[in-house]
């Protein structure tokens, strides 16, 4: 539903998506948003100022990436904050702000503000020179507003079905705030060119009407906007992606849009080394272009004092390879060698690699808002009793974020 538009905060609104689909317990992004006035404030004050904070708290490492906007103040402001203190009640400043109407940061909290910080017990505050303790202030207060949704598009779930064998994933965010979604598709394999795409309205099984037109091309992302009346059935599973191609003019392959999905998200098998541990993709930060650059990939269980390097493409796989399995489909992008390190001699699972999957090194490589990656770790391991001597981890997807 449409009720007032917001500035567009893209590292919240997608990494929150692994805060949504974890447990509570386990949650390690929280979405945060902050509206910020004059009656907020402690006294209230009458300034026709507004401001709008989206904050995204990512808990694995104790960071904050900040994005505020504000207009209207009655005086230049002066200073900026994040305080912490419960709606109604002043409380001191936790960290400081760079001036400006415009302010993308990201900032490191102690590990004991945690819990008040996403409990809604910090607030911001924009003072002015006319209200020196601060003309504008906003609690900062968990988001409720997004849903995240993926589609994996086949054959088989065409209608009729067909032996297409074309695949596609897809992913989803959904702010029903304001009636938009931004998604981001890839497919590969179709059995002759694109000729359309497109979202249609229809439950698992049943052909339905466009609801909203995509460009042709395997690779594909954007936000657009529906209509208020339509929120329900996209929520509840029923619109689908559908690609159609010369041979299949009514759709070569189709996915129902549905709850979930991450980003990143790992996926494929590892290979056990000889040392019978599985090497193991993970990563810190988020592939965000507009946020903190921390974004990290890293594999861990692998054999200690080996070499090893990073591989990405566009297009998943998983094709037998050296014992184990390749899960990305060339054309492949090799980094340089880095050795495991870890504990000397003798062989053991405490080594470990890592890449930082940089802002400069994305631009380097065409990467962009949108742009999709299937990344894996290859490490030698000369004692492998499959007489490869080479280990394999499992694989890591992520959609790149504005």
């Amino acid at each position: 539903m449409r009720s007032l538009s917001i500035p567009s905060f893209k590292q919240c609104v997608f990494a929150s998506v692994l805060a949504a689909l974890a447990s509570t317990a386990s949650a390690q992004v929280v979405c945060m948003r902050a509206d910020l006035d004059g009656l907020q404030e402690v006294p209230p004050n009458p300034s026709t100022a507004t401001g709008t904070a989206y904050v995204l708290v990512d808990r694995a490492t104790n960071t904050a990436s900040y994005s505020i906007t504000f207009t209207g103040l009655s005086a230049p402001e002066n200073n900026a904050h994040f305080h912490a203190g419960p709606v109604g009640v002043s409380g001191g400043v936790k960290v400081g702000l760079p001036l400006g109407a415009n302010k993308v940061g990201s900032f490191v909290y102690a590990e004991a503000d945690e819990a008040t910080l996403i409990g809604g017990g910090w607030y911001i505050n924009i003072h002015s020179n006319n209200f020196g303790a601060g003309e504008i202030r906003g609690q900062v207060l968990r988001s409720d507003s997004l849903a995240f949704m993926r589609a994996d598009l086949d054959g088989a779930q065409e209608t009729p079905p067909n032996a297409s064998t074309a695949k596609g994933s897809a992913y989803l965010m959904i702010d029903t705030v304001a009636d938009s979604l931004f998604y981001s598709l890839t497919f590969d394999g179709l059995s002759a060119v694109e000729i359309n795409a497109h979202i249609h309205a229809g439950a698992v099984g049943v052909a339905g009407p466009v609801k909203l037109g995509l460009p042709t091309g395997n690779s594909k992302s954007g936000t657009l906007n529906y209509a208020a009346a339509d929120e329900a059935t996209l929520l509840g599973g029923g619109w689908y992606f559908n690609i159609h191609s010369g041979n299949f003019p009514g759709g070569e392959i189709r996915g129902q849009i549905v709850a979930g999905g991450t980003n990143p998200s790992a996926y494929c098998v590892g290979k056990t080394n000889s040392k019978g541990c599985v090497p193991s993709v993970g990563f810190t930060g988020l592939p965000i272009l507009s946020g903190a650059d921390t974004f990290t990939l890293s594999a861990t269980q692998c054999i200690n004092n080996k070499n090893g390097i990073f591989f990405w493409g566009t297009v998943p796989s998983a094709a037998p390879f050296l014992g184990g399995t390749l899960c990305i489909k060339p054309p492949l992008k090799r980094l340089p060698p880095q050795n495991s390190g870890g504990n000397p001699p003798p062989n053991d699972c405490s080594g470990t690699y890592s890449f930082f999957f940089s802002h400069a090194y994305m631009a380097s490589q065409g990467l962009g808002a949108g742009s999709q990656v299937h990344g894996q770790f290859w490490m030698r391991d000369p004692s492998h009793p499959d007489g490869t001597g080479v280990g394999l981890s499992n694989a890591l997807y992520f959609a790149i974020l504005p």
